[in-house]
């Protein structure tokens, strides 16, 4: 190797090694601690300032938490459902907001049938999603789903591909199984997004 390489460094078994060198001794401590080490000292009225903000804060995220679970315990307060014994739910419920492809309909007690329209437009019974022998009573359908003829062998298309953006009414008209002269109807809106 030349000698105009770094002479602070020596060649052994191939590799550069730097020369030892002498640690400084410690510098005198300066004046005025860092600012990361030691906390600066706070009178009693920025202490209890900062404690009350705190501790409002607090109080409001409970109050929140509170609200939340208060409003999303399952019961609804629609007084159009609460009034009447055929009616378990309304999906969506009356001014939720929602996706353009969510499912519409409600949930009918036991012994109760009905029928789904949706911004006017009256669903077939063959659009309805509905489980074996509607087990579950639900009169439900879902933009996009196709129905099927009476045969169960044709696909339709689909009444509507999605719900309107901004605001959507629906409507169901039930009666009792054993009185179908007796129609009641509940109409409610929600919002698409």
């Amino acid at each position: 190797m030349s000698d105009d390489i770094d002479r602070d460094f020596e060649t052994q078994d191939g590799y550069y090694e730097p020369e030892p060198f002498d640690v400084p001794e410690e510098a005198e401590p300066s004046a005025r601690p860092p600012a990361w080490g030691i906390p600066m000292p706070e009178d009693r009225s920025t202490k209890l300032r900062r404690r009350a903000i705190y501790g409002a804060l607090l109080l409001l995220g409970f109050g929140l938490m509170t609200a939340v679970a208060i409003r999303n315990d399952g019961a609804t307060t629609d007084v159009s459902v609460t009034q009447s014994d055929a009616i378990e739910a309304l999906i969506p419920a009356r001014n939720d907001e929602v996706l353009r492809q969510s499912d519409v309909g409600a949930d009918l007690a036991t012994g109760y049938r009905g029928r789904l329209s949706i911004n006017g437009v009256d669903i077939p019974d063959n659009y309805l999603r509905r489980g074996p022998d509607n087990a579950l009573n639900e009169v439900i359908t879902r933009p996009g789903d196709r129905g099927r003829d009476a045969d169960g062998q044709a696909i339709l298309p689909p009444v509507f591909e999605r719900l309107d953006p901004d605001t959507n009414c629906a409507e169901i008209t039930f009666w009792e199984i054993e009185r179908p002269e007796d129609t009641e109807t509940v109409r409610w809106c929600f919002q698409a997004t």
